[in-house]
């Protein structure tokens, strides 16, 4: 069965690049979890509390509920000596970023984080820098810089 396309696809898809989580609310059986399924069944999972038990785990401890779906996290170094400070995997993406404290970035900084980029393909969604640096911008083409305040919305 082909589902129509949804009003607020486009803007749930705007929301998931700039907050962490999204929360759609309506009558049952709107359409809501399908929604999502089609939109993020590939990349996100979905957590569903509408059975008790998951229900009772999640409001007992929060925390360990909460913790059972963290993303993977690495420390990445290649046989070569090339590293990336923070490897994220989620949904079969890898997403890298280099931590770097001064305030001035330059293409120089991001030698490792580039090459091991395209050593990896297909499989890396995500590539930057997080930075003292005073703006985001973008270093290269597919390598962006992130002032660690602007992501933390500090």
């Amino acid at each position: 069965m082909k589902l129509k396309t949804r009003i607020l696809e486009k803007t749930i898809l705007k929301a998931i690049k700039t907050f962490p989580a999204i929360v759609v609310t309506g009558p049952r059986q709107s359409g809501k979890t399908t929604l999502f399924k089609i939109l993020f069944s590939k990349t996100h999972t979905l957590v569903s509390l509408e059975d008790p038990d998951i229900r009772i785990r999640a409001k007992e401890d929060p925390l360990s509920f909460l913790n059972q779906y963290r993303p993977p996290l690495y420390y990445l170094r290649s046989r070569d000596g090339l590293e990336v400070d923070l490897v994220i995997e989620i949904g079969g993406f890898l997403h890298l970023f280099e931590i770097k404290s001064s305030m001035t970035i330059t293409s120089k900084h991001v030698t490792s984080l580039n090459k091991l980029a395209n050593d990896l393909g297909s499989k890396v969604k995500t590539v930057a820098v997080i930075s003292c640096s005073d703006d985001n911008f973008m270093i290269k083409e597919n390598i962006a810089n992130y002032n660690w305040k602007n992501i933390l919305t500090v």
